[in-house]
């Protein structure tokens, strides 16, 4: 499950967990945690049923950088 939120400065968070559960009734996984969320709104909730869909794309972007970073000092 990936969770959206936005503090009140604007800054966003996402919180990733894993849910066991109904994948159609995710209202119990998706309610706002005050404890987690504290001052923060809640801006999405989602439930994926696909391996490693809700993982980070900054990794990706991450790697992508690193190889072409490795391409452009063997062949420059």
């Amino acid at each position: 499950m990936k969770l959206l939120a936005q503090q009140l400065d604007g800054i966003k968070h996402i919180f990733r967990t894993c849910y066991f559960g109904d994948i159609h009734n995710t209202a119990g996984g998706c309610a706002a945690d005050p404890t987690k969320l504290g001052l923060s709104k809640q801006l999405s909730c989602d439930v994926c049923t696909d391996n490693l869909c809700n993982g980070s794309t900054s990794i990706v972007a991450g790697a992508f950088l690193i190889v072409a970073a490795a391409f452009c000092r063997l062949f420059m």
